[in-house]
């Protein structure tokens, strides 16, 4: 006795059936997929839509600052700072560190209460050195590190963002005179080796 058609399904209705099947699956798996990059970019987007301070330029008295007196001896300069980012930074400080990484003594060469997206900011600085003489030098090259720290509220994250540029001065010779531009380096501290 043969079974009717109607009791058992059809090849073609199977395969068509199998074929929706996949076809949702993968439909449903590229949906979730594209919802988690949407989550991923709209992140990325929030952390890019807050200031980014930047330093440009830092120049300084160089042969005064290593030289071998500090004895009522002031540097001066000048620095400049720039937003790149989307949003205005406020209580923006720009702090020299000349023996990093210890950070025994800070000098506060700028502090601008905000610098809009786009800006650049330019300010002379003078600040008077200590009577003790503590430089971070090069043991291979010689050349003297200083640390130069903004710290500033970036509009995104709470409490204040820190960027840290590191300086290599090279020995004075007797050459040098007045100003000098600076080129940020290279340098890795182990900090608890100077603690």
């Amino acid at each position: 006795m043969s079974t009717k058609t109607a009791d058992r399904p059809h090849r073609l209705t199977v395969f068509l059936s199998a074929a929706a099947l996949i076809v949702s699956v993968g439909s449903a798996t590229f949906s979730f997929l594209s919802l988690q990059e949407t989550r991923v970019n709209r992140a990325i987007n929030e952390e890019t839509s807050r200031a980014y301070v930047r330093i440009v330029s830092l120049l300084l008295d160089t042969p005064t600052l290593l030289g071998s007196s500090w004895s009522n001896k002031w540097v001066e300069g000048s620095i400049t700072l720039t937003n790149t980012g989307r949003v205005s930074a406020h209580d923006v400080r720009a702090l020299l560190d000349i023996n990093p990484p210890r950070a025994e003594h800070l000098y506060e060469l700028a502090r601008f209460e905000e610098i809009v997206p786009g800006a650049s900011l330019t300010t002379k600085i003078r600040f008077r050195l200590e009577d003790n003489r503590n430089l971070t030098s090069s043991s291979d090259t010689k050349e003297y590190s200083l640390s130069l720290k903004v710290e500033y509220a970036d509009g995104l994250l709470e409490g204040t963002k820190i960027d840290e540029v590191f300086f290599c001065v090279p020995p004075p010779t007797p050459k040098d005179k007045g100003l000098a531009v600076l080129t940020a380096c290279y340098t890795n501290y182990d900090r608890e080796s100077f603690k």
